[in-house]
């Protein structure tokens, strides 16, 4: 196949499937459209009844254009990068949990969102995440520009969820705080030349 819209395509097969205002948020460039209608006449993309998935040869073509992008940048650095990436990670997931599940009375229940000031103080804890995971961000794109997106990802979906908008956490299919970080994972996964797999029996799964 012909040269592919990387950039594109990598973010709808992240997603699985994608609709346009899903599509629009994630790429956030203003010509998202006109790549769309591009990559659905190059035969890298197919409708369903609720969005666009890659086609088989577009997921063939999206591997190999990770292939070439991985081979061009310094093994040695990504892995850097990807260490420092992991020892956030950890603090993420058990964040994540605690957003999810409570503590009461020594049993773990659900988190029904009722006490605001718990859901706060995890807010809060996101904030310092966040401030740390920004520097690393700046230079992971360095070392790949495509990834450019990211920080603005973060920052709207951090900023909903100051607003209120607890959606914005983790509710999947949008771009919530765990939605992004989970693509940047498998992004950095990619770049390391390793799989989900095999990152998850190492416990570095999200």
């Amino acid at each position: 196949m012909g040269e592919i819209d990387l950039p594109l395509l990598r973010i709808i097969g992240l997603k699985g499937m994608a609709d346009e205002a899903v599509i629009a948020g994630a790429v956030r460039t203003d010509d998202w459209a006109v790549r769309l209608q591009a990559a659905i006449g190059a035969g890298d993309l197919r409708k369903l009844p609720r969005g666009y998935a890659l086609t088989p040869a577009a997921r063939t073509g999206v591997a190999e254009a990770l292939a070439r992008e991985r081979a061009a940048i310094d093994p040695v650095g990504v892995a850097g990068l990807y260490e420092r990436f992991c020892g956030l990670n950890g603090g993420f997931k058990q964040l994540m949990h605690d957003w999810q599940i409570r503590t009461v009375a020594g049993a773990e229940v659900p988190n029904d969102h009722a006490d605001a000031a718990y859901d706060a103080a995890i807010v809060a804890r996101l904030e310092t995440i966040d401030a740390a995971v920004q520097p690393l961000l700046a230079e992971i794109i360095a070392l790949v520009p495509r990834l450019a997106v990211y920080p603005a990802r973060f920052a709207d979906a951090l900023a909903g969820l100051k607003g209120g908008d607890r959606a914005m956490m983790a509710r999947p299919l949008i771009d919530s705080y765990h939605t992004v970080w989970f693509e940047l994972h498998e992004d950095l996964i990619a770049l390391s030349g390793t799989t989900r797999a095999v990152e998850a029996a190492a416990g570095r799964g999200d």
